[in-house]
């Protein structure tokens, strides 16, 4: 269940919305069926929602009571949810560096379909995340066998970037990396006033 919602969790930005957002507004109608109904199947659910998160990369999220409450039941310990305690581990949480944002992607090689070096692959990368260009981008690589002019094959990658997050999904191994948030750079024209 956990992978499904990871999977799930991958593609909402598609409707235009956030992880977050969408853990959050599910974990407020679970809840509301749980005390109505009394089926442990909408906690566990609510569980493994935190779960995926979690595996996905992302910090363990604070500051919602519903998804305090769940983690600080007695009879699950906040531990289990820590990324250490993940049995997944198919996601973590990188800073939007070049060496960093390099350990993404695997073998890379300008084609016709993806003229871009991996280079400026690289840096395509972190000017969308430190510059927060919203929105999604799709980067595709395709290995060519030569002798047969067929393609052998096929990585997926995904830049997934919203008001509140942004990690790069690499949808062949199944793989997310979360960025930590940082703040735009300035030009260095605008640090100088005017008035100067």
């Amino acid at each position: 269940m956990v992978e499904a919602l990871m999977m799930t969790f991958g593609v909402i930005h598609h409707g235009g919305l956030s992880v977050i957002e969408v853990i959050e507004q599910s974990m407020q109608w679970l809840m509301l069926m749980y005390n109505e109904t009394g089926s442990k199947s909408y906690y566990d659910i609510m569980v493994s929602e935190v779960a995926a998160y979690i595996n996905m990369g992302f910090s363990m999220p604070k500051g919602n009571a519903i998804i305090d409450a769940v983690i600080n039941r007695e009879n699950i310990p906040a531990e289990d949810f820590s990324m250490e305690m993940c049995s997944l581990k198919r996601g973590k949480k990188i800073k939007p560096t070049k060496t960093q944002v390099r350990s993404m992607i695997g073998k890379w090689k300008p084609s016709r379909s993806s003229p871009m070096t991996i280079s400026e692959l690289v840096d395509d990368i972190i000017d969308k995340v430190v510059n927060k260009r919203i929105g999604s981008y799709q980067y595709t690589y395709r290995a060519y066998d030569a002798d047969a002019r067929s393609i052998m094959q096929t990585d997926r990658y995904e830049l997934v970037i919203t008001e509140s997050e942004s990690f790069f999904w690499d949808i062949k191994n199944f793989k997310f990396y979360v960025f930590e948030n940082r703040e735009p750079k300035l030009p260095a024209e605008s640090l100088y006033s005017d008035k100067e």
